[in-house]
């Protein structure tokens, strides 16, 4: 029961207080036991509690309006949806999953990251099959309310989820997937963990694909550093026409897809690079057996 409700409840029973709980609960609509609940709350100390009440709603306001404002600033980013290169890498995701047709994957559930524009949804809509299902998650509040808001229009039976996508992949069982679009266009290092996870317990089914969009920008997070490391002393000995100076992430992150697909049963079917308010990297991930 939210405290507005709560608040309204002590208002009624401050100006009619001969109500019986049954009677107020048909004006509230909600069960007599409620009623009490509030009511011995409210008697224990009248003052205390009422004012309690009105400062939780004043704070619950407080954090739906900066709630708001990160939602219009985060809203900002999506109008970049069409950067350069931006509508290639969604088609080249869209493709590959048109491609698992011949396996007959074109009416199960991708797990997605459809924010509130839905973009890939409607290509795969249009484009591949309209039987898929999707369990869209998002975890930014305002985002999410508007991702719902849309949730209908692609898709037969879309699930709503309000959280991170790790949470799905970590508890998602063998095979639960047609395919995963995991469009987190974030750094690699913060999601690593959960792509080796989907791809060592097979969650996406024989055919299907994993399509993930991570910056290519340079930075110095200490995954990046390792993965330049581990590549360093794998080309020791090599011809020096071998050897590649990571300057960029772009090879780091290359060489981490292709050391999964070599340990999984998942292969690197597509690597395209292209721009979406910063350098990004799309790789799409196949299960092969």
């Amino acid at each position: 029961m939210t405290n507005e409700l709560k608040l309204e409840i002590v208002q009624t029973i401050k100006e009619n207080p001969i109500l019986t709980n049954t009677q107020v609960g048909e004006i509230h609509e909600v069960t007599a036991q409620v009623v009490s609940g509030t009511r011995t709350w409210f008697i224990k100390n009248p003052i205390k509690y009422e004012n309690n009440l009105k400062l939780l709603i004043l704070e619950t306001e407080k954090r739906t309006a900066l709630v708001n404002k990160l939602y219009v600033e985060k809203s900002n980013e999506f109008k970049n949806k069409g950067g350069k290169g931006k509508k290639e890498a969604r088609q080249i995701m869209v493709n590959h999953i048109n491609d698992a047709k011949t396996q007959k994957l074109n009416r199960g559930v991708i797990a997605t990251l459809p924010s509130n524009t839905w973009a890939i949804e409607d290509l795969i809509h249009t484009q591949v099959s309209k039987m898929f299902s999707y369990l869209a998650c998002e975890r930014v509040e305002g985002v999410f309310i508007d991702m719902v808001t849309k949730l209908n229009q692609f898709g037969r039976k879309n699930v709503p989820f309000f959280g991170s996508l790790s949470e799905i992949i970590l508890g998602a069982k063998e095979d639960q997937f047609d395919h995963i679009i995991a469009d987190y266009c974030g750094v690699l290092s913060t999601f690593k963990n959960e792509l080796i996870h989907a791809c060592l317990n097979n969650i996406v089914k024989v055919g299907g694909t994993i399509s993930v969009t991570t910056l290519k920008a340079r930075n110095d997070t200490e995954f990046t550093s390792k993965m330049n490391g581990f590549y360093s002393e794998t080309i020791t000995g090599l011809k020096d026409s071998c050897s590649i100076n990571l300057t960029d992430n772009h090879q780091a992150i290359s060489m981490f897809f292709k050391s999964l697909s070599a340990i999984t049963n998942f292969e690197v079917v597509e690597e395209f690079c292209y721009c979406d308010t910063a350098p990004m990297i799309l790789v799409v991930l196949k299960r092969t057996k």
